[in-house]
């Protein structure tokens, strides 16, 4: 931590990552901090000369209360494919969308972790979205300029500070109003992200200051699960018969964490082992995603 601050005091770019400090006890200041230095870094390497970010104006008059132009809202991410959580549960909100009032886009990169799922990714992309754009082979002026001609009026950053981002692309200013939305529940640090989509839970009102974006707090969770919400939940016989098929006994409660390991730090860690205590006269599975070995003995 001396070192990260060090570093932030010399306006250096941290060696500490925004989304690694999530998962450490680092004060929301020092956190803001580390976030501004990849702002910085990610708005230097967007510039070159003839790439300057766009000046937006008002928005039109078409774009007010009773105006005739639809709002173009594009969702701008490196998780579609099928692998990624955030690109399955996205999908459904994308499709609630109202389209006589929204026009929908979708610009999609290089995910380096998913190559050779693109035919997956487009056509699931297509069955909720107008408009679909590779944007993997394009540099990030091109993409910024790709999306700046095609008239977007609200972009959606996915990604935050994850792998296979592209910042650059926001840095640019493409659109008038630039957004972070479900991939990264931390700041950006970036002038140029508007609004960060979280709830009081992720991001507390009084803690406001920690962020450089104006909050846009839902009432529940900002945090978007997969399909509608309006499936069907399992009752009765079909509710017995898919615990029988995963061999779990009718009496039997199941808590579940499905998270990466490194996101079970001691305080979430702790307080599943409190929940544990308090429920220590009910028989209960408690259910993990596999570890390492190495891990799991630790």
């Amino acid at each position: 931590i001396a070192h990260t601050e060090r570093q932030v005091r010399d306006g250096e770019l941290t060696h500490l990552q925004p989304f690694d400090a999530l998962a450490h006890r680092v004060d929301s200041g020092l956190a803001l901090l580390i976030a501004a230095s990849y702002a910085r870094d990610a708005a230097a390497n967007a510039a070159f000369p003839g790439a300057t970010a766009w000046r937006h104006p008002l928005p039109s008059a078409a774009l007010r209360p009773g105006g005739q132009e639809r709002l173009h809202i594009a969702y701008v991410s490196a998780d579609w494919t099928a692998r990624s959580a955030v690109g399955r549960a996205l999908r459904g909100g994308i499709a609630a969308h109202r389209r006589d009032k929204v026009l929908v886009s979708c610009y999609s990169l290089r995910n380096q972790r998913a190559m050779g799922d693109g035919a997956e990714k487009r056509a699931a992309l297509l069955a909720v979205a107008e408009r679909v754009h590779e944007l993997d082979q394009a540099t990030d002026w091109e993409s910024a300029r790709r999306i700046n001609e095609d008239g977007v009026h609200v972009l959606i950053n996915l990604n935050g500070y994850t792998n296979s981002a592209r910042n650059e692309v926001f840095a640019l200013s493409p659109a008038p109003v630039q957004v972070l939305v479900q991939g990264f529940a931390g700041t950006m640090g970036a002038e140029y992200i508007h609004y960060n989509l979280l709830d009081p839970v992720q991001a507390p009102p009084e803690h406001a200051r920690f962020y450089s974006e104006k909050l846009m707090l839902l009432p529940v969770s900002a945090f978007r699960g997969e399909g509608s919400g309006l499936e069907d939940v399992l009752q009765g016989e079909r509710k017995r018969e898919a615990r029988r098929a995963l061999g779990i006994p009718e009496d039997r409660f199941v808590a579940a964490n499905l998270n990466r390991p490194f996101k079970l730090e001691p305080r979430i860690f702790e307080t599943w082992m409190g929940f544990l205590r308090r429920t220590a006269g009910v028989e209960t599975l408690f259910w993990m995603f596999r570890w390492p070995e190495a891990l799991a003995a630790e």
